[in-house]
């Protein structure tokens, strides 16, 4: 009997953590989804975008320089059904290793923002906008080190 309550227990676990979603599956899972628009801007088009120079007094190509891979996921013109179903999976995203940098909610409308850290800053950022008519999910890759992000907050409070 015990055998058998130990399979089951183990069974359990190993369906609870497969049916735990990560950011990559999410945006595979729903990039060709009629009507989405997905955006990947890889490594090489960001090496290319930190080459320009605007001579915008808000250039923000110094910050580029941090960020590897940007991809973006925005479910606005989908069915009603397929966002619904997102929600639905947002709602099983694997959050470990992630800190919750903010939540916003208001009416029906909920933001969510999650970091991954190392030791010298933040390694992936990923942010979950949902309400009744649209979803988005942006994940930022890269290596955007806690003094630039020092940096970017006194330069927007200086404005």
């Amino acid at each position: 009997m015990k055998k058998v309550m130990m399979i089951a227990a183990l069974a359990f676990m190993t369906m609870t953590v497969q049916a735990q979603m990560s950011v990559d599956r999410l945006m595979r899972k729903y990039k060709h989804s009629p009507k989405a628009e997905y955006v990947h801007v890889p490594k090489m088009m960001m090496t290319l975008a930190k080459a320009i120079k605007t001579g915008d007094a808000d250039d923000y190509t110094k910050y580029l320089k941090h960020i590897d891979s940007i991809k973006v996921l925005d479910m606005e013109d989908c069915s009603k059904a397929v966002k619904q179903q997102f929600f639905k999976d947002v709602t099983q995203l694997k959050t470990a290793g992630y800190e919750e940098l903010m939540t916003v909610k208001e009416a029906d409308e909920q933001t969510v923002i999650l970091a991954k850290r190392n030791k010298t800053g933040i390694k992936e950022l990923v942010i979950v906008d949902s309400d009744n008519d649209d979803a988005a999910l942006i994940q930022i890759l890269g290596n955007i080190k806690n003094s630039e992000i020092q940096k970017i907050v006194a330069d927007k409070k200086k404005k």
